[in-house]
C-alpha cells in the first residue's frame, strides 16, 4: 500500500479532529517560558577576557494532538538576548525564532516517524562548536528533516530504515562560512538476544554539497555493529564500532578517498537512589558548516545527586577533539574545547523552576588558548 497512505493519517490528525471531531483524538497546548541573567568573559572565544552582562528570553509554545495510533506535535517560539558591558558585542544580541515538530503513526507491526526543525543563530553562538570561526559576523540559518519506518519482524527481529536531509545557508555572505546541503539513508537490523542483551547491524550513507569555490562534493558511509547490555539493575552500557569510507570530490584536485573507523560507548550508572552517572564516547567523520571534512571526538560526562523532592544538582563535563583533516583518526587535533559546568536547580512550585550554575570553557587550536568563564541564574515556567 506504501508508505505515504499510512503517514498521511499521522500528519492529519489534527485536521481530523476539526473537521469530523474526532472524539479518540486528544489536543494538547503547553508553553514555556524562561529568564536567564548572566555574566560572561571572552563568549565568543576571540581572546577579549572583558566581561558582558547578558539576558536571554526564551519563549515557545508547543501544540499536539495525540489519538490511539498517531501522534503529531509543533514547537515553535523565540528567543532574545541582549548584552551590555566592556565584553558586549554588536552581534550579542539576538532575536532569533526557532520551529520543530515530530510526528508518528503506529500499526501492529510497523512504526513510521518524521520529525524536523529551523533554528536561527548568529554565528557567534553557532560556530562555536562547529568550526570555531566567529571573528565574521553572519546569521545562520540551519534546517532539518528526517523520516524512518521500523519493522518489527518477529519478537526477537525489527528493521528500520530512514532518511534525512539538512541544509545550511548565511543570510550575509562571508568568505569563512559556507551553505552546505546534506542528503543521507540508513538501514538497520536489531536483535534481541534476551531481557538484558541486544545487538544491532547499521548502514549510513551520506553524500553532502558545500557551495563553495572548489565546488566540493563529500561521499561517506559507514558500517557499524553493536550491543546493549543490562549489566546490571543499575547498570547499562552500549556499544558500536565499524569502519567508515569517504570519496571527496574538488573541482580543482584530485578525487580523495579517505578510510577511517566510527563508533561510539555509553554507560549508565544509577549508583544510589539519588545519584546517577553517564558516560558517552564516540568518534567518526563529520562535515563541519563550512564544507570541511574533519575527524571528531567526543567525551560527555555527567552526574545528578536529587538532594531532596524539590532541590537538585548536576554536573557536566564536556571534551570535543577535533583533527584539521579527515585522516580518520584524531592523532593530531587541530582544536579542542573543554567545558565543565556545575549547577543545582529548584523547583519553586508546580509550574516555576530556578537554577543557577557556573561554565568554565577551554578552546585550544593551533594559534592560542582561550578561556570563558560564565555564571548565569535561570527562571522558568511550564504551563
Amino acid at each position: 500500500m506504501g508508505f505515504a497512505p499510512h503517514f498521511a493519517r499521522a500528519a492529519c490528525v489534527a485536521a481530523c479532529a476539526v473537521v469530523i471531531g474526532d472524539a479518540q483524538a486528544e489536543w494538547r497546548l503547553n508553553g514555556e517560558f524562561s529568564e536567564t541573567v548572566e555574566v560572561v568573559t571572552n563568549r565568543d572565544l576571540d581572546g577579549d577576557d572583558d566581561p558582558a552582562f547578558g539576558s536571554t528570553t526564551r519563549l515557545s509554545a508547543i501544540v499536539g494532538v495525540v489519538d490511539p495510533t498517531a501522534n503529531l506535535a509543533v514547537t515553535f517560539g523565540v528567543l532574545a538576548a541582549e548584552f551590555v558591558g566592556p565584553g558586549a558585542q554588536e552581534d550579542f544580541d539576538r532575536i532569533d525564532p526557532f520551529l520543530s515538530w515530530s510526528g508518528s503513526y503506529r500499526q501492529p507491526r510497523t512504526e513510521y516517524t518524521m520529525g524536523g526543525s529551523v533554528d536561527v543563530q548568529p554565528t557567534s553562538v553557532a560556530q562555536i562548536e562547529d568550526t570555531g570561526v566567529t571573528d565574521e559576523d553572519s546569521t545562520q540559518v540551519s534546517a532539518n528533516a528526517n523520516f524512518g519506518v521500523a519493522y518489527r519482524v518477529d519478537p526477537r527481529n525489527r528493521a528500520n530504515v530512514g532518511l534525512n536531509v539538512a541544509v545550511i545557508d548565511f543570510l550575509e555572505s562571508s568568505s569563512q562560512f559556507t551553505p552546505t546541503q546534506r542528503f543521507g539513508a540508513t538501514a538497520g537490523w536489531e536483535h534481541t538476544v534476551n531481557s538484558r542483551l541486544s545487538g544491532d547491524l547499521g548502514l549510513s550513507l551520506s553524500h553532502l554539497i558545500a557551495e563553495d569555490d572548489e565546488d566540493t562534493r563529500t561521499t561517506s558511509a559507514s558500517i557499524t555493529g553493536g550491543f546493549t547490555q543490562a549489566v546490571h539493575p543499575r547498570l547499562s552500557i552500549n556499544a558500536n564500532l565499524g569502519p567508515s569510507a569517504t570519496l571527496r570530490r574538488r573541482s580543482t584536485e584530485d578525487d580523495d578517498l579517505t578510510f577511517g573507523a566510527t563508533g561510539a560507548f555509553g554507560a549508565d550508572w544509577q549508583a544510589t537512589e539519588t545519584t546517577g552517572l553517564n558516560l558517552n564516547l564516540s568518534q567518526g567523520l563529520e562535515t563541519s558548516s563550512d564544507g570541511t571534512l574533519r575527524n571528531v571526538s567526543r567525551m560527555n560526562f555527567g552526574m545528578g545527586h536529587t538532594f531532596s523532592e524539590r532541590f537538585t544538582g548536576n554536573l557536566q563535563f564536556n571534551y570535543f577533539r577535533q583533527s584539521g583533516d579527515a585522516s580518520g583518526f584524531t592523532f593530531d587535533a587541530a582544536r579542542e574545547l573543554f567545558n565543565a559546568s556545575p549547577s543545582v536547580s529548584y523547583q519553586l512550585d508546580r509550574t516555576w523552576r530556578a537554577s543557577a550554575g557556573y561554565t568554565f570553557t577551554l578552546d585550544r587550536d593551533e594559534q592560542q588558548d582561550d578561556m570563558s568563564n560564565r555564571v548565569f541564574l535561570t527562571v522558568s515556567a511550564g504551563f
